[in-house]
C-alpha cells in the first residue's frame, strides 16, 4: 500500500547524527539539515505491506502457524508476552530513489551525503509509523490493541531472519523490497517489524533498552530518554 510521509522529524535526524540532546546547533548546520530534509521528502516514495499471522510458542521461540517460520530466541517471546496468538508482520521501504540521492550526495557533497543518509533513515521510520497507524486502527476496530514494533536485530532475534520475512510477505513482487546475500535490504532505507495483538493495553514494564546492543553507549539513555518509549506510548 502507498504511504504518506509529509514531514521528517528533525530531532530524529539529529539522533541519527549522534548529536546529543540539548546541543546548540550552528545556524549553517540547521539550514543544511532543513535543506536535506526537503530534498528527502521530494524523493521518497514510501510503500508498505503487512499481514497477521497466528503463532504458537515452541521450545526454540515462536512459530508462525501458517508458514512454519520460527522466530527464534528469548527476547521476542518476552516482547510478545502479552500477545495471545496473533502477530502482525510488516515491511516498509521509501524506495530506490533515496539510495540514488545518497550515492550522488556522497560524491558531490559528502557532508550533506551523511545528513541525507540520516534523513532517509528518519523517513523510513516515519513511513513505518504511518503503516503502524493503519494496522493499529484496524486492530482497534476489533476491540484489540497492538504492542510496539520489534525488528530483526533487536535482542537475540537475528538479522538473518530478514530473507524469510521478505519471502513471507512477497515483498520483492509487491513493493520492490529484496535482500542481498549479506542480509542487507535493498532499497537500503527499509524496515521490517513485528507487532503482537493484545486484548488490552500493555501493562508490562518491558524495556527494549535491555535488549539493545548499543545500550552502553547510547546518548539518549544517558540523558534519561529512549528512542522507542515516546513513540510506543503515543501510539497506544
Amino acid at each position: 500500500m502507498q504511504l504518506t510521509v509529509e514531514a521528517i522529524s528533525k530531532n530524529e535526524v539529529l539522533r541519527y547524527l549522534n548529536v546529543q540532546p540539548g546541543t546548540v546547533i550552528p545556524e549553517a548546520m540547521n539550514a543544511t539539515i532543513d535543506r536535506c530534509i526537503e530534498e528527502t521528502l521530494r524523493v521518497v516514495r514510501p510503500v508498505g505491506i503487512f499481514h497477521p499471522y497466528r503463532f504458537e510458542r515452541v521450545e526454540t521461540g515462536l512459530r508462525l502457524a501458517e508458514s512454519g517460520l520460527i522466530l527464534p530466541g528469548e527476547t521476542i517471546g518476552k516482547f510478545l508476552s502479552e500477545a495471545k496468538d496473533t502477530v502482525y508482520v510488516m515491511a516498509v521501504t521509501v524506495g530506490s530513489g533515496m539510495d540514488r540521492l545518497i550515492r550522488t550526495k556522497m560524491v558531490s557533497a559528502p557532508g550533506e551525503g551523511v545528513i541525507i543518509d540520516t534523513c532517509g533513515a528518519a523517513a523510513v521510520e516515519a513511513a513505518a509509523d504511518a503503516l503502524e497507524s493503519e494496522i493499529r486502527a484496524a486492530v482497534r476496530a476489533e476491540g484489540k490493541y497492538l504492542t510496539g514494533r520489534y525488528s530483526p536485530g533487536y535482542g537475540d532475534l537475528p538479522l538473518e531472519l530478514q530473507p524469510d520475512i521478505l519471502r513471507l510477505l512477497d515483498t520483492g513482487r509487491r513493493i520492490g523490497l529484496m535482500v542481498t546475500g549479506s542480509v542487507l535490504m535493498t532499497p537500503s532505507k527499509s524496515v521490517t517489524a513485528l507487532m503482537g495483538v493484545t486484548n488490552e493495553t500493555s501493562k508490562a514494564a518491558y524495556n527494549q533498552c535491555d535488549d539493545c546492543k548499543l545500550r552502553f553507549n547510547c546518548g539518549l539513555r544517558k540523558a534519561g530518554k529512549t528512542c522507542w518509549k515516546t513513540r510506543s506510548e503515543s501510539a497506544s
